[in-house]
């Protein structure tokens, strides 16, 4: 008896570990740095880069996130939420999300040792492997697509991967649960509107997940009716431990676990504790006249002006109306006990309040939360998915079999860009395949597999060229086969020198030279899609050379696209070292049968390239026919 009512005390039943299994230091940071720490919520872009113009690539005191406490705090994924509230509208809402795009588009163009985009799940264990952030760009409110699904898309370009249908306002076309449960409030419909099934449908085609976080009770049925890919509420937390409106009750928790999505556990206090918001309260109006005065300096905005205040007090005092973590864990605790392990993640809503949970102090505090999900007797594995793995999970489901628009850029309306153009392509598998029977030599392959060493990074596949956005679906790079040889020869040429070679581009189908045409409208930065590009005939790369004993680029004239004088072939004014490197590259390459173009140092073309059609064949055409 005295055994069974000491397992009862210390071992819920769905736990694996007893009290004398309780971790050590070293256990919880060992799980902790294993993981892959997904935080699946984070408004700093627009509460600390936008709204306060803090750049958040340096350390700073300012806020809960930057990159360098992301990286103390162990964060392998970020998701970088675009925020507004409703007081932008037609006409302001979708230009201030562009806004917030160009602000993180920023942070990673100037911190490429710390932070890369991730467009598509494979990347993510790419870019953490090399000891840097994958960062996922998210946008949290529908109201700022303008009721428009051609700006559903512009934003699916930049790098949108899940869009929060509602925020605490509703959209003409999904209800929010702020407005759902005010009795004040009338509405002309609940739920779903036609339009919002079309942006349902629509995102789930493109691959964007659904975020049901701030969403109406019959917004949040009307989804799951109509998605066909799992949904997540990215912020949300339990209505029965915390009756929030904002909180999921439980039977929208079984309804999630029915659709294969996920709950992201919020860290805000208010969410957490129903006795939180009366201990706030006492303690602005303690401090009155100071939240009066914050509250005109931040135009009435209540978070802020809490946040500031509350944040200026002294920790013991900011403690002292926290929740502790414990009760964080509670909220995890019900999830899995109605609806198992699978379906819990973080988001933390990190710069989106006023007050988080107890330890939570900033995005460097993850660590603390691994401890305490041991402590309270959840396995490794466990912890594992409840940190990254399930979210990693409904990253790829989502993916999965999904319309990505820049695929519909390469293969969409072909023929119409064919007769508008007057090029003669190939843009038939069946087409290709039998060229390639009658000639091998006009096979298209995987540079990859001809260029073991060499570094990838193909840009268009992310937002850093000259469009701002991923054009390629996949990091994809391939040449015709007499020139990934020759190409193997130059490889093998440099390494002799202890140099190695970075692949930027490699063939692209004509429908991305026809989009970069009809978007820049001069063909002297892009290809003319009248004659086509040497790129689209598997025929030009473009590379630069790597020192093989530390990984990096060498010094070069310029980087890649820009279309500057220094970038001509043959400039002159420039360093000693950077024109030695960049000879180094011509004589090489030129030897091995690759010719130069003039204003750019890092294209390469194929001698020969006239006898390779154009093509048009999408990077996941190709694979099917390897």
């Amino acid at each position: 008896m005295k055994m069974k009512f000491y397992v009862k005390i210390c071992i819920p039943a769905f736990f694996v570990l007893s009290c004398a299994q309780q971790p050590n230091n070293a256990d919880y940071l060992k799980v902790h740095q294993k993981a892959l720490l997904a935080d699946i919520h984070n408004d700093a872009i627009y509460t600390t880069s936008v709204s306060r113009g803090i750049d958040i690539s340096a350390r700073n005191e300012v806020g809960d996130t930057d990159l360098d406490r992301l990286k103390d705090g162990g964060v392998g994924l970020q998701v970088f939420v675009l925020f507004c509230d409703g007081e932008y509208g037609p006409g302001t809402a979708f230009s201030f999300a562009n806004r917030m795009a160009d602000s993180l588009d920023s942070v990673v163009a100037r911190n490429p040792d710390k932070v890369a985009y991730a467009h598509r799940a494979d990347d993510v264990e790419r870019i953490t492997s090399s000891g840097k952030i994958a960062a996922l760009m998210a946008v949290e409110g529908g109201h700022m697509i303008e009721d428009r699904l051609d700006y559903l898309d512009s934003l699916y370009r930049r790098g949108m991967k899940y869009l929060t249908l509602t925020w605490n306002n509703s959209t003409t076309w999904a209800t929010s649960a702020a407005d759902e449960t005010d009795p004040e409030r009338e509405l002309s419909h609940k739920g779903l509107t036609r339009f919002g099934e079309e942006v349902v449908k629509r995102l789930n085609e493109l691959g964007v997940m659904i975020d049901l976080s701030h969403a109406g009770e019959q917004t949040f049925y009307d989804v799951l009716r109509v998605s066909s890919k799992p949904v997540m509420a990215t912020h949300s937390n339990c209505y029965a431990l915390a009756p929030h409106p904002r909180n999921l009750k439980d039977e929208q928790i079984k309804a999630i676990k029915e659709n294969g999505g996920l709950i992201g556990v919020n860290f805000y206090s208010g969410f957490i504790d129903p006795d939180y918001n009366r201990r706030k309260d006492s303690l602005l109006a303690y401090h009155q006249s100071v939240y009066d005065s914050l509250l005109a300096k931040h135009e009435g905005n209540a978070m802020h002006a809490a946040r500031e205040l509350i944040s200026g007090l002294p920790k013991a005092q900011q403690d002292g109306i926290r929740p502790p973590l414990s009760m964080m864990i509670d909220h995890i605790d019900h999830i899995v006990e109605l609806i198992g392990v699978d379906h819990v993640a973080i988001g933390s809503d990190f710069d989106g309040a006023e007050s988080f949970v107890g330890e939570m102090d900033d995005v460097s505090s993850f660590p603390k939360l691994t401890k305490a999900l041991l402590e309270r007797g959840y396995s490794e594995a466990d912890v594992l998915k409840i940190l990254g793995g399930n979210f990693m999970r409904v990253f790829r489901a989502n993916q999965s079999a999904s319309l990505a628009l820049p695929a519909s850029i390469q293969s969409s309306a072909r023929e119409a860009n064919y007769e508008k153009y007057g090029a003669n392509t190939v843009s038939s598998v069946t087409d290709y395949l039998v060229q390639v029977e009658q000639n091998p030599e006009q096979a298209l392959v995987d540079l990859r597999t001809y260029l073991p060493g060499a570094q990838f990074e193909v840009v268009y596949a992310t937002n850093n060229n000259f469009m701002r956005r991923p054009v390629y679906t996949q990091e994809a790079a391939y040449l015709r086969l007499p020139a990934a040889k020759a190409l193997q020869a130059v490889q093998a040429e440099l390494k002799q020198k202890g140099y190695g070679l970075k692949i930027w581009d490699a063939y692209r189908p004509y429908g991305v030279t026809v989009a970069f045409y009809e978007e820049v409208l001069d063909s002297t930065f892009v290809a003319s899609p009248y004659t086509g590009s040497r790129h689209n005939r598997g025929c030009a790369v473009d590379l630069t050379l790597v020192d093989l004993s530390t990984g990096k680029e060498l010094p070069m004239p310029t980087g890649f696209d820009d279309f500057v004088p220094e970038a001509h072939v043959d400039y002159a004014g420039l360093p000693e070292a950077v024109i030695a490197n960049r000879e180094l590259l011509k004589g090489t390459m030129t030897k091995h049968g690759f010719d130069t173009y003039p204003d750019e140092w890092w294209h390469y073309d194929f001698n020969g390239w006239e006898k390779f059609p154009l093509m048009d064949l999408t990077f996941e055409e190709l694979e099917e026919t390897r």
